[in-house]
Order: structure tokens, then C-alpha cells, then sequence
């Protein structure tokens, strides 16, 4: 009998622990940042970057990486930093085991959660839930692009297939930065609704046929008092 209930919790101290890494996997979800910058100081022709990076508040817990400038046919590299937390990050240039300058700022790891989606038979509404003054957001799909303005809550993309599953980007590109870009992208997956019951699709539209006849204005008017969901 000892043995059945040392057994149960063995079981129950590894379904525990097992639950313990899978909620901490889950809220360390990480996103690809890339920095970009230009040589500084211009002209000293730095032997490498120092990229320090870590959780605001946090100065136990850094992540330092070294580059030489030889490895980059430009300045640039990706860091992974926790979505949805903020972190500080510092770029230094070294030549001659002498930091020549430093440039740091705030970034935050953007998730998911920050841009809404609600979507009609043959469009997708984009709707940010991120702060306008910290990024602009690019969307694109098919060598499409479309710029949701600092001054824009949503965005609406229109002339879309009723029933298809369309995958958008999104590049989020930090403001207000001096000598650095900071940008980060996001795929989102969205399906169009299928068209109202009477409606049939065809191409980027839904229509529905009508057999009874009215003048031109008249039917024009009842075509716009319809609304497709």
C-alpha cells in the first residue's frame, strides 16, 4: 500500500513539474528585434559592437553579445527579447579595446496581442492595440503594402476573396530613434467570412440575384441599404 501511494506521488510531482515548464515556455514567448545602424563615430572604423541588452529593471540578467564588424557586410543584428515586457539595450563600438561611443533606448518585444483583427466576407480590419507613438505599422500581402498612419487606430483591407485564408505581414518599426532602427515583424493568419445566405461569391465580391425588376436609381438605393456580414 506504501508503495501505490509513494507511486501516486511521484506521478503527481512529474505532471506538476511538467505543468511548471510548460506555462514557463509559454510566457517567455520570445520576438526576433532587429537593429539596424550606421557606423559611429563616423570614421573611427570600430573593431566590433558590444550589443547589451536586458529586462527593464532587471541588471542581474544581461545578454551580452560581441559582433566584429567584420562579420557584417552592414551594421545590423537580431536580439530575441520576451514579448509584451520591456527592455533596455545598449549598442557600443570598440576599437582598440577602447569604447569609442555607446547609443542606448527602451524597446519592448511586440506579441500577438497588440493588433485586433475582425473580418467580413471579403475584408480584414486591422485594429492596433499598441500605443501609436512607440511604432508605425506596415502591413503587406502579395507585394502589397499598406501603412497604418501614426494618427490611424485600424486599417480596413478591402477587395478581398470571401472564404479564403489569407497570411499578412506586419513590420512594426519603432519611433522617435536617432542613429538606430528598430523593427520587428509579425505574421498574422485571418479568414474571410463565407457570404450571407442568399449571396453567392464570385472573384472579390458577393452578389445576390434578384428577379425582380426596379428602375436603375431605385435599385441602387436597395443595393446600398444591404449590408453583407
Amino acid at each position: 500500500m506504501d508503495k501505490v501511494i509513494w507511486l501516486l506521488i511521484v506521478i503527481l510531482y512529474i505532471v506538476q513539474l511538467s505543468s511548471g515548464l510548460e506555462c514557463d515556455r509559454f510566457e517567455k514567448l520570445s520576438r526576433a528585434v532587429l537593429l539596424e545602424w550606421p557606423e559611429f563615430p563616423k570614421g573611427r572604423h570600430p573593431d566590433f559592437y558590444i550589443i547589451t541588452y536586458h529586462l527593464k529593471n532587471d541588471l542581474i540578467q544581461k545578454n551580452v553579445k560581441s559582433v566584429s564588424t567584420t562579420q557584417l557586410k552592414a551594421q545590423n543584428f537580431t536580439i530575441q527579447l520576451e514579448e509584451d515586457k520591456k527592455h533596455d539595450v545598449m549598442i557600443q563600438s570598440v576599437k582598440d579595446g577602447i569604447i569609442l561611443h555607446a547609443i542606448s533606448f527602451k524597446t519592448r518585444g511586440i506579441s500577438g496581442n497588440l493588433i485586433k483583427t475582425a473580418v467580413t466576407s471579403t475584408s480584414i480590419l486591422f485594429k492596433r492595440s499598441i500605443s501609436a507613438h512607440d511604432f508605425s505599422i506596415e502591413i503587406s500581402y502579395n507585394n502589397i503594402y499598406r501603412i497604418l498612419k501614426h494618427n490611424e487606430s485600424f486599417y480596413e483591407w478591402t477587395d478581398l476573396r470571401p472564404a479564403t485564408l489569407y497570411t499578412f505581414t506586419l513590420e512594426f518599426k519603432q519611433l522617435h530613434m536617432e542613429c538606430i532602427n528598430v523593427s520587428q515583424t509579425l505574421e498574422i493568419q485571418v479568414e474571410t467570412g463565407l457570404c450571407s445566405y442568399g449571396w453567392t461569391a464570385f472573384r472579390n465580391s458577393c452578389y445576390k440575384i434578384s428577379k425582380e425588376s426596379k428602375p436603375w436609381s431605385v435599385a441602387q438605393k436597395s443595393c446600398g441599404l444591404l449590408s453583407i456580414k
